[in-house]
């Protein structure tokens, strides 16, 4: 099943304009500056936009007034997808953006536009949701030790709640029965490429080992399973080179953070 995807950069430190040069330069297409939850026809053109958002420290950015910006893509898919986020996100980096502690970076993957989907029962989306939230939180030490600077992470536990009452947390559910889709809140505050890029496919593999029958890990007891980074990317079947950038990730982060260092060599695993 081929997996649809989207992302929020909440960040600040550019002007509209700057915001549109950055994706233009990226070779997308900016669709405009939008208030709150707006701009979605976006969405059908094939374009990014910009929305205001007041949770974050600056007030929303004009054409020429420099301010926050959640700037959010259309509607991407496998490898190409990839690639054009991480490209914007270059030329963002490039123009000057910046992120503090109230920003945060949220990935929403899809699978509602399949056949497949369609043909589902509502228990068996249930069943589905269940085994995502039942993997997060299996492995919860490992994306915490991921993330040291994350908001939904330190502030929100409902992930591993089998019901979904609150868009708020680390995995947010409540789109998932009647649209099949699913909110990854955990990345954190960054503009950081390689951390985006390895969380891009960190949830894409989450969804698939819950999604797919035929993946590897979908019978496998997670009771049986070590809570350490090396077996979480083999649960998930990451491949190489996202096993390469949580390693060096959570490398870094060892080295980095004194608040937590145990808690991170307790899940290295190697």
């Amino acid at each position: 099943m081929s997996l649809k995807f989207g992302i929020e950069l909440e960040s600040m430190g550019l002007t509209g304009n700057e915001v549109k040069a950055a994706v233009e330069a990226a070779g997308e297409q900016f669709g405009g500056l939008f208030g709150y939850r707006g701009g979605t026809d976006c969405v059908s053109r094939n374009e990014w936009r910009a929305e205001s958002d007041s949770s974050l420290s600056m007030s929303f950015c004009g054409w020429n007034r420099v301010g926050s910006h959640e700037i959010i893509s259309p509607i991407m898919q496998g490898v190409a997808g990839r690639k054009a986020i991480l490209r914007v996100v270059k030329k963002l980096n490039q123009a000057g953006a910046s992120v503090d502690r109230t920003c945060g970076t949220h990935i929403h993957v899809g699978v509602g536009h399949s056949a497949r989907w369609a043909r589902m029962s509502e228990d068996k989306k249930t069943e589905i949701a269940n085994r995502m939230i039942e993997i997060y939180t299996h492995f919860m030490p490992v994306f915490d030790a991921l993330s040291p600077n994350n908001r939904a992470c330190r502030e929100n536990r409902y992930v591993g709640v089998p019901r979904w009452g609150t868009r708020y947390s680390a995995v947010n559910l409540n789109a998932f029965i009647n649209y099949g889709r699913v909110e990854f809140r955990q990345p954190g505050f960054t503009l950081n490429q390689k951390v985006i890029e390895m969380w891009l496919g960190l949830v894409d593999s989450i969804c698939k080992a819950a999604i797919n029958e035929n993946h590897r890990s979908y019978h496998v007891d997670l009771a049986e399973v070590p809570v350490n980074l090396p077996a979480m990317l083999e649960f998930l079947n990451v491949g190489t080179k996202v096993t390469k950038l949580a390693t060096d990730r959570l490398d870094f982060c060892i080295e980095k953070y004194t608040v937590g260092r145990f808690n991170r060599e307790a899940v290295r695993g190697y």
